[in-house]
């Protein structure tokens, strides 16, 4: 009789600590997916950002740099001479000359 209700109590607590395990896992894949989706969403803004000021100074080259050649253009100097000059590709140049021609 006593090693039956030993028995009984070795598997109700082997059982109760298989549950207990189960609820630890469960627990720590939720924490788990809520640390994932935390970093992931903080990785994501931080590229966003980074990509985001690399457009902005690269539009704001691009823009600097049509400044430049419509103020040489206006000054009288030729699409060649520009891109020769400051090194910009002559399609650039002609492509802002001829805005400025239709503005």
């Amino acid at each position: 009789m006593w090693e039956s209700s030993y028995l009984r109590e070795q598997v109700l607590f082997n059982e109760m600590k298989a549950e207990a395990h189960e609820i630890g896992l469960e627990e720590g894949r939720e924490e788990g997916r809520t640390l994932g989706l935390e970093e992931g969403r903080a990785e994501g803004r931080a590229e966003g950002r980074a990509e985001g000021r690399a457009e902005g100074r690269e539009l704001g080259r691009t823009e600097e740099r049509t400044r430049t050649i419509s103020n040489m253009l206006r000054s009288g100097k030729s699409a060649e001479a520009i891109a020769d000059f400051c090194g910009y590709p002559l399609e650039q140049v002609k492509e802002v000359e001829k805005n400025l021609l239709s503005s």
